[in-house]
């Protein structure tokens, strides 16, 4: 949640909007959750604000709202087409699809929070892409996402 104190002009941004970490989205809860569409909304919503100051409720105080909402979507969207590329290797689970993603290419050796996030980033990118109507799930077990195939016509 945030607050927005107009008549001092300061946005109390809580996790929302942190000055340099990108907080994590949580994992989809349902098959119509799409919780990284939810965060990039959000964010729409605080476009029109322009406070003197943002106080988040980690890290330190900034200013400068309009250039971090610009880099919180810019590297939402950079994980996106990452998923996308992820996916032209070929259906594969969310677990891989995590793996793919990370920055070794692997989950091996992650454990506890760090590799809970890292699957829970990959469920919300791929629920993202199926808003988009980028990729589907197959039933499995165990369940692998494929890209849609494009038909030319439809975007």
């Amino acid at each position: 949640m945030c607050f927005w104190d107009a008549r001092n002009r300061l946005l109390l941004a809580g996790d929302q909007v942190l000055p340099r970490t990108v907080v994590a989205v949580h994992e989809p809860q349902g098959p119509h959750d799409d919780p990284l569409g939810g965060y990039l909304d959000s964010l729409d919503r605080l476009e029109g604000l322009h406070p003197d100051e943002v106080l988040p409720a980690h890290e330190q105080r900034f200013t400068d709202l309009p250039a971090r909402l610009a880099e919180l979507r810019s590297h939402h969207l950079a994980r996106i087409e990452a998923a996308v590329q992820a996916l032209r290797a070929g259906p594969a689970t969310a677990w891989e699809i995590a793996g793919r993603l990370s920055r070794r290419g692997t989950l091996e050796g992650l454990r506890g929070f760090a590799l809970h996030v890292s699957v829970s980033r990959a469920l919300a990118l791929l629920a993202r892409l199926r808003r988009l109507g980028l990729a589907e799930a197959r039933p499995g077990p165990p369940t692998c996402w494929a890209l849609v195939p494009f038909t030319g016509h439809d975007r």
